[in-house]
């Protein structure tokens, strides 16, 4: 073989090699389904599809109480707009205030895993999203006593209010 050809042959190696690299890192970035998913909307909490984690199989959702009466929901844009329902029934063991406020507004949320079971943060109410550069955050608080939990943990009880405040570190 001559050099020429074994430099060719070389050559045409590392632009194969290259080539494949570039093409795989390409795959990787822009393939959902090999990224994690971190952000949800309500569908994909109830929704069973891929065999994904959903909200709608969790154990700990079944377990909870299979119903709970007048509830309030109070929900503070900061803005002057306040919505409030009154004398909420929620059924089916969908009786967290995740679930509340999955079932009246249109939520997107993020999901973090501390220990074994999921965790879920609102992060938009009705299209107003969590700004970091305002500090302004979704935050709820039930009957009148700032949450500790997560919302799809806190288990709700007849007759609780519960108030969602979308502003800068309100719970100091």
């Amino acid at each position: 073989m001559s050099e020429t050809n074994r430099k060719i042959i070389i050559v045409f190696s590392i632009i194969l090699i290259g080539s494949f690299l570039i093409f795989s890192s390409f795959l990787f970035f822009f393939n959902p389904t090999l990224k994690q998913k971190t952000e949800f909307d309500n569908a994909d909490a109830y929704n069973d599809s891929n065999n994904e984690y959903t909200w709608l199989n969790d154990p700990r959702r079944l377990n909870q109480t299979e119903v709970v009466n007048n509830i309030t929901l109070i929900v503070d844009f900061g803005n002057g707009t306040i919505e409030t329902s009154l004398n909420i029934t929620q059924e089916n063991s969908f009786t967290s205030v995740f679930d509340l406020v999955a079932f009246h507004y249109q939520i997107v949320f993020e999901m973090f895993t501390f220990g074994s079971s999921p965790s879920f943060l609102i992060t938009s109410i009705n299209n107003l999203k969590n700004n970091e550069h305002e500090t302004n955050y979704w935050q709820y608080w039930v009957n009148e006593d700032y949450a500790m939990v997560a919302c799809n943990e806190y288990q709700l009880e007849n007759n609780d209010i519960v108030t969602w405040i979308y502003g800068d570190n309100l719970a100091t």
